[in-house]
């Protein structure tokens, strides 16, 4: 099977960092997001995988040639303009569409879901799509995807009350789904378009098989600095199981020995410093705190709850708490 990975939004809740960042670069201990979910996916043999980008895209497009997985393709997908989830689908259709169903997921998703069951439920109920659906405190906010009987989608988001459907259960879209190649006759070439508007609506009021997969699997969404510093919370904790973390971790302090730290800085477990961050002297790191890639803490800082993304630069004396710099 094939995979896409979509990239190329603006990151509008997470400014105004995700003005000189783009999201899918975010770091998260070892990884940028989108490098987890490219290993994510290869972990559960996706081997041909593609990304599309538009915001910051050189960023994205340096961080995609700089991945090497034995066996795994990874292609690019490039927008001029951007063209939503829909029309980003559309335009990567010559790679994906060998005849077989794909898989598609949001960039900004950190999960251990074994797909392997979906897409065998998936080519069993003979589906258009698939959508993995998951139980939250914050489904409302993310618009809940309406189950009826035998796991059929019924209503998608926003729900027209005219329309009389019977429904069981609501659910939270996990931005994780399945589809076979016939969806893309629903979508137009070259044209900015919302999945969630012009490909589910109509699938479900033509009767078409839409399935909800409801998961109970661990899932963590970045798009917001508090989602974010939650998961990388998480992460540091062991809450979230980081493959990198494994390799360096002395009683909570994640730390590259390549790393520029001055002997006199106290580090707080949970912490992560990059093997190419620098933190100057008398600082104060942790707890659950993450320096990125070419981050520059300066002396006498402190830094708690917090992140410090890639090329930041914290002057000496600052005091970021429960942030990110």
């Amino acid at each position: 099977m094939r995979a896409m990975i979509l990239a190329a939004g603006y990151g509008e809740r997470l400014k105004p960092f995700t003005d000189r960042l783009p999201k899918p670069l975010f770091p998260l201990a070892g990884v940028s997001i989108l490098e987890n979910s490219i290993r994510y996916l290869a972990r559960q043999d996706f081997r041909n995988i593609i990304v599309n980008v538009h915001h910051l895209a050189p960023q994205v497009i340096s961080e995609l040639e700089s991945i090497d997985l034995s066996g795994v393709k990874i292609a690019i997908s490039k927008e001029d303009p951007i063209l939503g989830t829909g029309g980003g689908i559309k335009a990567a259709e010559p790679f994906l569409s060998d005849g077989e169903p794909f898989l598609v997921m949001n960039s900004d998703v950190v999960t251990d879901l074994d797909l392997e069951p979906i897409l065998r439920f998936h080519h069993d109920k003979q589906a258009a799509g698939t959508m993995v659906l998951r139980d939250d405190p914050e489904k409302e906010s993310f618009g809940t995807i309406r189950l009826g009987d035998g796991e059929v989608v019924c209503s998608i988001p926003p729900h027209d009350p005219e329309v009389k459907r019977e429904w069981k259960e609501e659910w939270m879209f996990t931005g994780i789904q399945i589809f076979s190649p016939d969806v893309f006759s629903y979508l137009p070439n070259g044209m900015y378009t919302d999945i969630m508007k012009i490909l589910y609506p109509p699938l479900v009021q033509e009767g078409k098989r839409v399935m909800g997969w409801v998961t109970q699997a661990g899932w963590r969404e970045i798009g917001t600095p508090g989602r974010y510093l939650k998961t990388v919370s998480d992460i540091l904790n062991g809450r979230i199981r980081n493959e990198f973390l494994d390799l360096i971790q002395h009683e909570g302090i994640y730390r590259s020995p390549s790393s520029s730290v001055d002997s006199s800085v106290r580090l707080i477990p949970p912490v992560f410093i990059d093997r190419s961050a620098k933190v100057g002297p008398h600082s104060v790191l942790g707890p659950e705190t993450l320096v990125g890639p070419h981050a520059t803490v300066g002396s006498d800082c402190k830094v708690e709850r917090s992140t410090v993304l890639p090329h930041s630069v914290l002057e000496e004396k600052t005091v970021l708490r429960d942030g990110i710099g």
